[in-house]
């Protein structure tokens, strides 16, 4: 059976290179393009979980988990609505999927949103640089105090 992934947090290293690369004038695209893809990768995963849905490891299709009651009560397999796809899954494979990833972010759905729909939109290694630098930023200046950046970001800075 096909498990649910999740995108991993970033390593703090690549983060850090990308700053000292911006504060010496220079630009590695490849750093970008690494980091920014691994942000939206995360950020994705926490929209997800946080919106209650899943994405089918069998043929990627986005769906919603029960909308009725308490999610942890629903009994049963919930199946992907794709037509002949078949995967399965139950509440508690579910929520045993992300439990202790941070990924949780009801605090941080305006900054996941925003890079969600920004980084996809972003042509440039310019414009790939000021929204992993926005999402930082507003991680950084609202929400440290919910431990929101230690969701996107592993190893020292994790708290």
């Amino acid at each position: 059976m096909e498990k649910i992934a999740w995108a991993p947090k970033i390593n703090p290293a690549l983060i850090w290179q990308l700053y000292q690369n911006d504060a010496r004038g220079t630009v590695d695209e490849v750093l970008v393009e690494a980091v920014g893809f691994t942000l939206f990768q995360r950020c994705r995963s926490i929209w997800l979980v946080t919106r209650r849905e899943v994405e089918c490891p069998r043929c990627g299709m986005v769906f919603k988990l029960r909308e009725n009651g308490i999610w942890r009560l629903q009994a049963g397999s919930q199946i992907c609505p794709k037509p002949g796809c078949g995967w399965r899954t139950t509440a508690e494979q579910w929520h045993a999927s992300w439990q202790h990833r941070d990924l949780l972010g009801s605090a941080a759905m305006q900054a996941i949103g925003t890079c969600l729909n920004d980084y996809p939109q972003a042509k440039s290694t310019r414009e790939r640089m000021l929204c992993i630098d926005q999402l930082i930023h507003s991680f950084h200046k609202y929400f440290i105090r919910e431990a929101c950046l230690s969701a996107i970001i592993c190893g020292e800075f994790c708290f």
